[in-house]
């Protein structure tokens, strides 16, 4: 009795063009902007013209005490923010209750 659901052959479809679906069409990507500077002062001059009214973070590197950082993910957790949100926060208390002298411009 012949199974008409395989065909004949059942590797028939090896070297036949794939049927598209939905989900494979192609998805246009955000586009991003690169900004060109010499100069560290005019790269963030240019960066803020760029991302305008947005917070312009930077990453940096720090070596904290290991239970520092577990509160912090405690909280982060628990408030349902994002662990930057939280140093955020924190930072900003910081800053609100001390006042912090500019240093001195080096030439």
């Amino acid at each position: 009795m012949k199974n008409n659901r395989l065909g004949n052959d059942p590797l028939s479809w090896i070297g036949k063009e794939p049927v598209k679906t939905v989900a494979e069409t192609p998805v246009k990507e955000k586009t991003k902007k690169t900004v060109t500077v010499s100069t560290k002062e005019t790269a963030q001059k240019e960066l803020k013209s760029v991302v305008k009214d947005e917070k312009v973070y930077v990453k940096k590197t720090a070596d904290i005490r290991e239970d520092l950082i577990e509160k912090i993910h405690d909280v982060a957790y628990w408030d349902r923010i994002k662990i930057r949100d939280a140093w955020e926060r924190v930072i900003e208390f910081y800053f609100e209750q001390n006042k912090v002298k500019p240093r001195p411009k080096q030439d």
